[in-house]
């Protein structure tokens, strides 16, 4: 988040004032009551200020029988793969990718129709594909 983006979230958060600056200057401003969620991969990157105005709660790392669970049950519902598929695409990303970012299951779901297309896109995303997770070579 840009640090002009922080100073607006920090200023709505202490004066519960929202304003919106229309073409032409035109200003209106409205009070009210506000809360809000955020979630951050790289918390040190938010001002002091705002940071001490949220709840910090620091969650631990899937286990990989959750990052399973997770993976089967988002792909069964919003790509309506089967339980083979998921599991074969939870398995690849968290052993052969070392991932355990559940949007890496996700792009490679959005490509697959079955089982042997998990083993080829993630043979082509190892090779290719520009992947933090990979090892250097």
């Amino acid at each position: 988040m840009k640090k002009i983006d922080q100073a607006a979230l920090l200023n709505v958060m202490e004066t519960g004032i929202l304003s919106e600056t229309k073409l032409k200057g035109k200003t209106r401003q409205k009070k009210i009551k506000l809360w809000i969620f955020a979630t951050s991969n790289d918390i040190q990157r938010l001002s002091g200020p705002l940071r001490s105005r949220f709840m910090e709660l620091h969650l631990e790392e899937y286990k990989f029988e959750e990052f399973t669970e997770i993976t089967r049950r988002l792909l069964k519902k919003r790509y309506k793969l089967d339980a083979n598929v998921s599991d074969k695409i939870g398995h690849s990303v968290w052993n052969r990718m070392k991932s355990k970012d559940i949007r890496d299951v996700i792009k490679i779901a959005k490509l697959v129709k079955s089982s042997s297309d998990v083993d080829w896109l993630i043979d082509v995303q190892m090779k290719y594909g520009k992947n933090e997770h990979s090892d250097p070579k």
